[in-house]
């Protein structure tokens, strides 16, 4: 590993026994990762991004160079229109700071090492999702009894709607099902402490009823057993996997007070209650806002703009919970455009995932799902890195970078 790889671990290791997903001041835990993330980044590429000196490289991907054009229009059109709507300094930092999270991939490149960055960066925010389920539990009491009879509360640090805790759920649950196929001398310790650590950060989200999370996190499960299974010709194997995993099942249904099905019943309540909780009513309030005026429509109302938001009761807030409601309000149909550029520029990287590591590609999208359709985690630290995770991986051609 490299020094730049190490920072990254030791960024990630203060972000998940340390940090919060969305802190409210900045204090020694922002700062120590800031700093390991700055040692990971290097001093000079900022200002090569903020520059736009790597538009005249011609050998960047596309992304880094749609995603330099659109982020010096995201940051700077907001900001002068923040400016001029005279928003506090305080909330122009608090929404400026989340958007160079989302462009953490032009920022973080992936170079030759040893072993390949995204593995490392994968890896290290599995880690950071454990650590933040461990911290929860702990609050908790370690007290699994109420799984399926009543929601947990998500705690005042809100640990869990870090999409690291998504992330680790997947990809440490289908790396124990992986592992079950591969001869080697470990292959049981790995597969105990990969199912563990992701059995907790799925009982952490069926305790506090995270419903799409839940909901994605088992199609991809399902989906990998039925089709990325389905092909493997050691059926010693495959029988292995699907015993443990219909063993698995029978112990939740048959414990006391039946968590599986509770958890489905609770799912199902919740949806009936509260539906999809204001989300077309709060892009309406977003879109009828920034309707007012031709400038509001064409650069939003800045970074720093407050909502008055149904999904919260009609408090002004600085967010909303879909991230097209929030880039519009912000950033008007400019801002709306440059995302969407920049979105569509990792979709070559997205696809030789899949292509390449398809476990990885699995473990990944119900995180990034329900960033960008049903939660304000697009605004997260660990969101903008899985994002980087799919650019390192998607130009790493190193043998190794498969699993």
């Amino acid at each position: 590993m490299t020094y730049r790889q190490w920072s990254l671990v030791g960024a990630m290791a203060i972000y998940g026994l340390f940090g919060v997903p969305a802190p409210q001041v900045i204090g020694w835990p922002e700062i120590g990762i800031a700093a390991g993330l700055l040692a990971a980044i290097g001093p000079g590429r900022p200002l090569w991004v903020l520059t736009g000196f790597v538009l005249r490289t011609s050998t960047a991907p596309a992304y880094l160079i749609a995603g330099t054009i659109a982020f010096s229009l995201l940051l700077w059109l907001p900001l002068l229109r923040g400016l001029v709507m005279e928003w506090p300094a305080r909330a122009v930092v608090r929404d400026i700071v989340p958007l160079c999270f989302l462009f953490l991939p032009i920022f973080l490149g992936s170079r030759p090492a040893v072993l390949p960055t995204h593995l490392v960066l994968a890896w290290a925010l599995a880690g950071v999702g454990v650590a933040f389920v461990g911290r929860w539990w702990m609050a908790n009491g370690w007290s699994f009894s109420g799984i399926g009879l009543y929601a947990y509360s998500d705690g005042r640090d809100y640990l869990l709607n870090a999409p690291a805790v998504v992330f680790a759920a997947n990809w440490l649950v289908l790396h124990a099902i992986v592992w079950i196929g591969i001869k080697s001398r470990c292959r049981w310790g790995r597969v105990m402490l990969s199912a563990t650590g992701g059995g907790l950060c799925l009982a952490a989200l069926a305790a506090t009823v995270h419903r799409w999370t839940l909901v994605l996190s088992g199609l991809v499960l399902i989906g990998y057993l039925v089709f990325g299974l389905s092909g493997r010709r050691r059926t010693v194997g495959l029988a292995a996997i699907l015993t443990l995993i219909l063993a698995g099942v029978l112990i939740l249904t048959l414990a006391p007070n039946d968590p599986l099905t509770g958890t489905v019943d609770q799912i199902i309540a919740k949806t009936r209650l509260v539906g999809f909780n204001q989300r077309m009513s709060e892009a309406a309030e977003a879109i009828g806002q920034v309707g007012r005026s031709l400038p509001s429509i064409l650069c939003g109302d800045g970074w720093g703009a407050l909502i008055a938001n149904p999904a919260v009761g009609g408090w002004r807030v600085g967010y909303t919970h879909s991230f097209a409601a929030y880039v519009l309000l912000k950033g008007g149909v400019i801002g709306m455009m440059a995302m969407l550029v920049y979105l569509l520029s990792l979709t070559p990287s997205a696809i030789a995932v899949a292509r390449r590591t398809p476990v990885l590609a699995l473990a990944l999208l119900p995180p990034l799902t329900d960033g960008l359709l049903m939660h304000t985690s697009f605004k997260f630290l660990c969101f903008g890195l899985l994002l980087a995770v799919i650019t390192m991986a998607g130009t790493d051609r190193s043998p190794d970078a498969q699993l």
